[in-house]
Parts: C-alpha cells; structure tokens; sequence
C-alpha cells in the first residue's frame, strides 16, 4: 500500500536508512555493553558514543515522522487504511515480539526518565498529551 508514494529515493527510503542506521547504533551499544560495565575505557567511550548517537538520530527521525511522514498519512490514507496499518502492528507485536512488549519498553523508559529526573514533557514536547504511540491516538 504505498499511495503514491516512492519507496526509493524519497522520504520513505530516508527513513528506512535511518531504521538500519539505528539498528547499527544498537549493535554498537550491545558489543560495547559489557566491557563497558566492566569498567573498560575503550568500551565505555564506544558505548557511550553509540548511545549519544542513537539519541540524535532518534530525536531527528521522530521529528521527521511528526512533521513529514505522518502529514502524509494524514493526506493520502484514509481511516480503513489506517486501521489495517494499526492491526499490522499489532500482528507483529504478537508473532514476532510478544503481546505486551511495547508497553514494557515504555515502563522502562518511564522508570529511566524518572530514575533521571526527566519529565515526559521534556521527552515529547512536540507530541499532543492525547497522543497514543506513533502520533495515532489509541
């Protein structure tokens, strides 16, 4: 279901590259996790570097999904696509990842936000409050 939309070379293929970019900064930060812990210097800085990473290129993607791609959603999908799109999730939430598993990694983030002393607001400013995952409300 593309809409009219290129999968190569437009706005799409941007994200998609970057999904990979941050699947590498993941792998990076895992190679490097237990040195690190160990107390390895080297590892540490990777780790670290890998991480400080991962948060940029979130921060950007997330800002290019709310202001480019979802946008675009808005314009060319209509409630019945969505739908199909949110029950796609859903399906691969169960058969790949395990039902519940996206509401455990948001607990996590909410127990490190709080552990850190960072509110939600300053984590999605940019984000409605009756927002659900992914700017769609649930």
């Amino acid at each position: 279901m593309n809409k009219g939309i290129p999968q190569e070379g437009g706005p799409i293929a941007v994200m998609l590259h970057e999904h990979e970019m941050g699947r590498m900064h993941v792998r990076g930060m895992s190679s490097h996790v237990e040195a690190a812990a160990d107390g390895n210097r080297m590892a540490l800085e990777a780790f670290a570097s890998h991480a400080e990473g991962y948060v940029q290129l979130l921060r950007q993607h997330i800002l290019k999904e709310d202001r480019i791609l979802f946008p675009m959603d808005d314009r060319v999908m209509n409630e019945d696509d969505t739908r199909e799109v949110l029950r796609q999730f859903d399906q691969v939430e169960k058969e790949e990842m395990g039902t519940g598993t996206h509401e455990r990694f948001l607990k996590i983030a909410e127990k490190l936000a709080e552990r850190y002393d960072v509110s939600k607001a300053q984590l999605l400013p940019h984000l409605p409050s009756d927002s659900g995952c992914c700017h769609h409300k649930h």
